[in-house]
């Protein structure tokens, strides 16, 4: 009981894409903790992910001299 307890007042293992909100009141103020993962709920407002797909290598010039890292 007692672990459970402790668990439901500050989650441990919440599932992915769910954010937990636990409101407190201490002192006449309340206090809201959120727990979880933040992209849950900033997903819908962030834009589409970009990947690096090629890095070049340049030389001093400012030269193209190939790839430094490539995605295949």
């Amino acid at each position: 009981m007692k672990c459970a307890d402790a668990d439901g007042r500050r989650p441990t293992r919440v599932p992915l894409g769910y954010l937990a909100a636990r409101v407190t009141t201490k002192g006449g103020h309340t206090e809201t903790r959120f727990y979880g993962s933040p992209k849950s709920w900033m997903s819908a407002f962030a834009p589409p992910g970009k990947l690096v797909r090629r890095i070049n290598r340049m030389d001093s010039n400012g030269n193209v001299t190939g790839s430094l890292y490539q995605r295949g």
